[in-house]
């Protein structure tokens, strides 16, 4: 007798509801009662969505920090709150845990940076506040490092005096390794962006005031260069795979009106330029976060202003830097990016403020910059199967002559019958 196999449903591709846009914010009763900033976000070992946030409640007047997953769908597997204070970036750990950086108010004004280090659930497993008597810290970004610990930069002011870019090592229990201080002490104010990157040697990459600083792994210059770009607040730095830098920056345009165009620009792993291009409108742009495609390409996260009004601006350029498409989103009123991500489906991630509407927001867009509907998950070559159930989604085995559904551990699915 033969065996007859029919495929009755095989997509390349799963194909999901969504719930994106996803508004940060509640409103029962009329009015608002918390909203949240999502300030930075990653993607997870199972493709899904880590984010950290502050969380503004205006029925209690505390702002705490946060830390959330979500689907790719864009629905909520937990939400986690920890101390007053603001969430600034998340990174993974290595034993699939992740490690929250944060700003905590201590006394008289002044601020501490904060590390909470949790689970793979976000359970907090424990933290370390770090800081001066007299200090005030702002803290900008935080790397796990190749040896476990972690590498933290922030803006570090002492005494009144101006402000200095303070870098910390710390080891893989929060235990502080080294800092090392960077910038122009009492002579004038030192910042950097939220950026700060691990170079192949081991070394360290960011930025002080409109420059780009390489030390060795223990905090010492190697070498330092200007570019004749803003970097004291809004910009991005990454090293690409072959210990490239690809920086954005901040340039005044006096041919428009002095407003500040987007600069980016490519420089060999000694800081030697290779290319540089300027993106952006007639009114100026602000770039929060630049990431590296699948493509060798680079996806900008910023701001933009149109007629007076700040909008959410994302920017997606070929390897040489060339525009291929933007996308710009926002209500009436002051809007822009915080932080996103490209997804493993070659889809983007952008979180951002609606400031005037009082929320928090996470979009998703398509690969050619669109909000879109449909979410397609692409199918793995190496896919593995879970579980095979039948068309009630009862666990089964396969039958002759019945139908029954195949689900891989990738998401995607295959409707099957085998008729004798």
């Amino acid at each position: 007798m033969k065996k007859l196999l029919l495929i009755l449903l095989c997509f390349p591709y799963s194909v999901v509801s969504q719930n994106f846009p996803i508004y940060l914010r509640d409103t029962v009763g009329g009015s608002i009662n918390w909203a949240e900033v999502p300030e930075s976000i990653i993607e997870t070992s199972d493709y899904h969505y880590i984010y950290c946030g502050t969380k503004y409640n205006q029925v209690t007047s505390s702002v705490n920090i946060t830390l959330n997953k979500i689907t790719h769908e864009g629905l909520f597997v937990w939400t986690k709150e920890y101390y007053l204070g603001e969430g600034v970036e998340v990174a993974s750990s290595l034993d699939g845990g992740y490690t929250i950086l944060g700003r905590v108010e201590e006394s008289f004004g002044e601020h501490n940076i904060i590390i909470i280090k949790t689970d793979e659930d976000g359970n907090e497993l424990w933290h370390k506040i770090y800081g001066a008597v007299d200090g005030d810290e702002d803290p900008r970004a935080i790397l796990e490092t190749n040896d476990g610990g972690y590498i933290i930069c922030s803006d570090s002011e002492l005494n009144g005096l101006g402000d200095e870019v303070k870098v910390l090592k710390l080891d893989y229990l929060g235990d502080l390794e080294w800092s090392q201080n960077y910038g122009n002490g009492s002579l004038g104010d030192s910042r950097t962006t939220s950026s700060i990157q691990q170079s192949p040697d081991g070394g360290y990459v960011f930025s002080v005031n409109d420059s780009i600083v390489k030390t060795d792994a223990y905090g010492q210059i190697i070498w330092q260069a200007g570019y004749g770009i803003a970097l004291t607040y809004d910009g991005d730095i990454k090293i690409n795979s072959n210990g490239d830098l690809i920086i954005c920056g901040g340039q005044e345009d006096p041919q428009n009106n002095f407003s500040t165009n987007l600069c980016l620009l490519k420089t060999n792993s000694l800081g030697n330029e290779i290319w540089r291009k300027y993106l952006g409108g007639s009114e100026d742009e602000y770039c929060a976060e630049l990431h590296i495609t699948s493509d060798d390409g680079i996806i900008l996260f910023a701001e933009t202003e149109i007629n007076g009004d700040e909008e959410i601006y994302v920017i997606k350029t070929d390897a040489f830097g060339n525009q291929e498409w933007d996308f710009t989103w926002g209500v009436l009123g002051e809007d822009f990016s915080k932080s996103g991500l490209q997804m493993f489906n070659g889809e983007y991630i952008v979180c951002g403020i609606l400031e005037d509407f009082g929320s928090g927001i996470i979009i998703r867009i398509d690969e050619n910059g669109t909000i879109t509907s449909i979410f397609n998950i692409p199918i793995k070559p190496k896919r593995k199967l879970q579980m095979t159930i039948d068309i009630l989604g009862k666990q089964s085995k396969p039958r002759s002559n019945s139908p029954f559904i195949e689900i891989y551990d990738d998401g995607t699915f295959k409707k099957r019958i085998i008729i004798e």
